[in-house]
């Protein structure tokens, strides 16, 4: 068997703890888990494995274990302070449940993420799986930078005054430069506890918009809490709706839930999708996609 094949095989076992404890279990005489038939291992490469120790084997599986868990206090330090003891529990039944897919540190905090969200009813305190994808679009956008939106044949000046009234063919898009992610817990009042340590006093249910934005080369990722009619109107911002209809829509969702003069709330859409236009949040194109 070719070392990378062999190499393979040991990492299931050492990284599968039910197959571990099972091949541990077999030993070099008895038969060998399904989990590992599929690798082509001959009889004596199969006895030569098995003739590992366990005390061997399970030390180079929890330090292997502690190097890949090692990584996620670096990508997840508020998430970690948060968890504190459940950590005792919940590690194990990671690693379980989750082989390694990858050595990057962003990609396993990814999956760790993932898992918290999973098991989000279990956890306490209930806001660490929002805690983490907190920090999980932080870390994104820190790896990225700020671009400029494309340039294309319609100028901005399209929404000066009431231009963009009689350019049905315009539409208006998002850029990779930011995300509006929808929290469950108000973050806004549990950051300050994490940022200090300390463990906030309770949950703070309650909806939370926050749009992530990439910064300019050098410059940490920017966050901005949003409101529900400003939220709303970067979601209508899909590539698909005119600016006109965008406009309309924002509008009438507003004028359904808390009235106001129309024309006011017009003006104050357009100035809100100028600020997106300036900051790089959303791009003009010249066709709105069908």
């Amino acid at each position: 068997m070719p070392l990378s094949e062999l190499q393979a095989v040991l990492a299931r076992i050492l990284t599968d703890e039910p197959v571990r404890q099972r091949f541990l279990e077999a030993g070099r005489d008895g038969p060998m888990p399904p989990e590992l038939s599929g690798y082509g291992l001959s009889l004596p490469e199969w006895r030569q494995l098995g003739a590992i120790c366990a005390e061997r084997l399970n030390l180079y599986a929890h330090l292997l274990r502690d190097k890949r868990i090692a990584k996620l206090p670096d990508v997840l330090p508020w998430t970690w302070f948060l968890l504190g003891e459940s950590l005792k529990w919940l590690v194990p039944l990671y690693c379980r449940d989750h082989l390694p897919a990858t050595i990057r540190k962003f990609g396993e905090a990814q999956t760790f993420c993932r898992f918290l969200v999973e098991h989000a009813s279990l956890i306490e305190p209930a806001c660490a799986p929002d805690v983490a994808r907190y920090e999980i679009m932080i870390a994104w956008f820190a790896q990225r930078r700020s671009v400029p939106a494309r340039q294309g044949t319609t100028p901005f000046s399209v929404l000066e005054g009431t231009v963009w009234r009689e350019l049905p063919a315009v539409s208006c898009t998002q850029t990779e430069n930011a995300a509006l992610v929808e929290f469950d817990h108000d973050l806004e009042r549990i950051l300050p506890f994490v940022q200090k340590s300390e463990r906030p006093p309770e949950s703070f249910p309650g909806k939370a918009v926050v749009l992530f934005r990439a910064g300019p080369e050098g410059c940490p990722p920017r966050t901005y809490a949003m409101q529900d009619s400003a939220a709303g109107l970067l979601r209508l911002c899909d590539g698909r709706r005119s600016l006109r209809d965008i406009v309309e829509e924002s509008v009438s969702r507003h004028d359904a839930s808390e009235g106001g003069d129309r024309e006011i709330l017009e003006e104050a859409c357009v100035s809100i999708l100028k600020r997106f236009l300036n900051e790089g949040i959303v791009e003009l194109c010249d066709t709105a996609v069908e």
